[in-house]
């Protein structure tokens, strides 16, 4: 297993594979996980950090950050020469600091690897508009619709598993450009055509699912990560992550505070 900007060692902590998940144990002998494998084989297959995917890469930081919050929190409480200050100072310049903004900029970048997906998958299953100087195509869908909405309730009814298995991808096509709505049917010639352009088109497809899943997986470790410096530094001994909020606007990036279950603070007008 390759991962190249994991960095467990500086932190003497270990990542375990199992074919149930992937397994953090930290300095300390906390474990977080098991986290389900990655969708994608590829994830941890790279040594080289350009062809890392988003995803793997998020992930990666997440359990960094868990690691190096584990260390920095034992050498609080090793060292009893540090006043309550020092202590609060230590974590948070050890501690909060650099686990927030690294999982505030991990959160960012997997949102737009995210929304690049989604951009993917609706170009994907777009539907073409239908050329205006194609009157033959017109008049055929034209004609099609009206013999739809000829047809009783249990005619329409058994059109379905045809319509959504793409069978007629003109039928599925017809309905979906259609100005007025099919009620039910137009849902089910949606998924149709979905499948008509994933028989199309099946590696874009399989791509983007994959792309899917792994922003998920991704997404999910990220979380936890988050949950858990939350946790970590908002315990009657360490209170140092929601203290003051002016100081903690400086701290979490815009837009990343309910990453951590926080409410951002007010402007100052």
């Amino acid at each position: 297993m390759k991962h190249p900007y994991l960095d467990l060692a500086r932190y003497n902590a270990q990542l375990f594979t199992s074919r149930d998940g992937l397994t953090l144990r930290t300095a300390s002998g906390k474990t977080y996980g098991v986290f389900r494998n990655p969708a994608d084989p590829q994830a941890f297959a790279h040594d080289e950090p350009i062809k890392v995917s988003k995803p793997s890469w998020a992930v990666q930081h997440s359990l960094n950050v868990l690691a190096a919050l584990d260390v920095a929190i034992t050498n609080v409480e090793r060292d009893s020469k540090l006043s309550p200050e020092g202590r609060r100072d230590y974590l948070a310049l050890q501690g909060r600091d650099p686990a927030v903004k690294t999982l505030a900029a991990v959160a960012e970048e997997l949102g737009k690897f995210k929304a690049d997906t989604l951009n993917s998958e609706m170009h994907h299953y777009r539907v073409p508009a239908l050329d205006r100087t194609d009157m033959l195509s017109y008049l055929q869908e034209q004609e099609i619709r009206g013999h739809i909405r000829s047809l009783g309730d249990r005619a329409k009814v058994e059109m379905i598993r045809p319509l959504m298995e793409a069978k007629d991808p003109a039928l599925a096509l017809s309905i979906s450009r259609s100005p007025l709505p099919f009620d039910s049917l137009h849902g089910d010639a949606e998924k149709g055509w979905h499948t008509y352009r994933d028989r199309q088109d099946p590696e874009t497809a399989s791509r983007i699912t994959l792309a899917k899943d792994s922003a998920e997986w991704a997404d999910t470790i990220v979380k936890v990560a988050a949950d858990h410096v939350r946790r970590e530094l908002t315990t009657e001994r360490k209170t140092i992550l929601a203290t003051d909020p002016e100081a903690l606007a400086n701290v979490i990036p815009p837009g990343a505070h309910g990453l951590f279950g926080l409410r951002a603070p007010r402007a100052l007008h």
